[in-house]
């Protein structure tokens, strides 16, 4: 267990001095992470007291040491390298959402929610088709035929009312009517 603090680093090694380099021996420093040279496979970690952010290598030692020296590994957060590998299976499997969530869950809990992946999914799954129904006519050519006949029994409404309007003007005798 490391120290908490540089008083109880001195007051262990005054009584205690076994137990104070057992402790050092135990303790972690920033220097034991080495290098963030892999480009991608980086997390990012928070100091819980001072409020220091690291971006260190992401694997599960990396991890348990960042733990030993306070620091809280951000989770709402994944590494780029997941998100990448999570947009690829959500372009690969585009058609099926339902599978590539799942795929994309095992790979991390939670990832599928992640902004880029969740906009990758939607991309991926939206059908070019939306606008056919089950008779593979589009619904814009319905909306025109529907229209075209409405626009038919309006011509004839109109041609109607033009006809009545005449025989009006010829029984009152109305000229320029």
């Amino acid at each position: 267990m490391p120290f908490k603090s540089k008083k109880q680093r001195k007051w262990m090694h005054a009584n205690k001095p076994k137990m104070a380099k057992k402790w050092e021996k135990e303790s972690v420093k920033e220097g034991d992470l080495g290098p963030t040279t892999k480009k991608g496979k980086t997390v990012r970690a928070v100091h819980k007291k001072s409020g220091k952010e690291i971006v260190s290598v992401d694997n599960p030692s990396t991890r348990k040491i960042l733990k030993k020296m306070g620091f809280v590994v951000k989770e709402g957060i994944f590494s780029s390298w997941m998100v990448d590998k999570a947009v690829k299976i959500a372009n690969k499997m585009s058609g099926n959402m339902t599978g590539a969530v799942k795929a994309i869950e095992k790979l991390k809990k939670g990832l599928s929610k992640d902004k880029k992946v969740a906009d990758a999914l939607r991309q991926a799954n939206e059908s070019v088709n939306e606008g056919l129904n089950s008779k593979g006519f589009s619904i814009i050519n319905q909306s025109i035929k529907t229209m075209a006949i409405n626009f038919r029994d309006l011509q004839k409404l109109v041609k109607k009312q033009d006809d009545s309007r005449r025989i009006f003007c010829k029984e009152k005798r109305i000229k320029g009517c």
